[in-house]
């Protein structure tokens, strides 16, 4: 039989992954949802991009922003602080969209790493009496600082 510890271990861990994996991206999606729905509406927003992404494409190609280096750079100097220009370039559809869903996979993914640290560092039982000790003389320090 397992002891105790093991299994608030794995039960820690098992909280700690469905926080991180699920219930973090549900809330940033909902957070994303909620901002799409203040700056207008998202169903025009999805239109307007597939017009862009298609319009005038064969249909098993769409339009993304591409930039040739060579035509920039003999105009002007680039810098770090100017914005390339958006020169259309006809892309395989079929690419683009695994190449979309792979940055969505590892953004997911980032955001599920960053959590479970986040989640491990707020409620681990053995870092969370030192962590909290930490914080609270940070705390302390800031709010002295501001008094003075």
């Amino acid at each position: 039989m397992p002891s105790q510890s093991k299994y608030r271990s794995v039960v820690f861990v098992a909280k700690g992954a469905l926080f991180a994996f699920v219930t973090v991206p549900a809330r940033m999606l909902f957070l994303l949802l909620l901002f799409l729905f203040v700056s207008g509406s998202p169903a025009g927003e999805f239109i307007a991009t597939a017009r862009e992404l298609t319009g005038g494409a064969p249909p098993d190609q769409v339009w993304v922003c591409g930039t040739n280096v060579e035509q920039f750079t003999e105009d002007r100097p680039e810098s770090v602080l100017t914005k390339r220009p958006c020169l259309p370039v006809q892309v395989d559809a079929e690419r683009f969209a695994a190449d979309v869903d792979h940055e969505i996979i590892r953004g997911w993914l980032y955001l599920g790493v960053f959590s479970f640290l986040v989640y491990f560092l707020r409620f681990s039982p053995d870092i969370s009496g030192p962590l909290q000790s930490v914080l609270a003389r940070i705390k302390f320090a800031f709010s002295r600082s501001m008094k003075s």
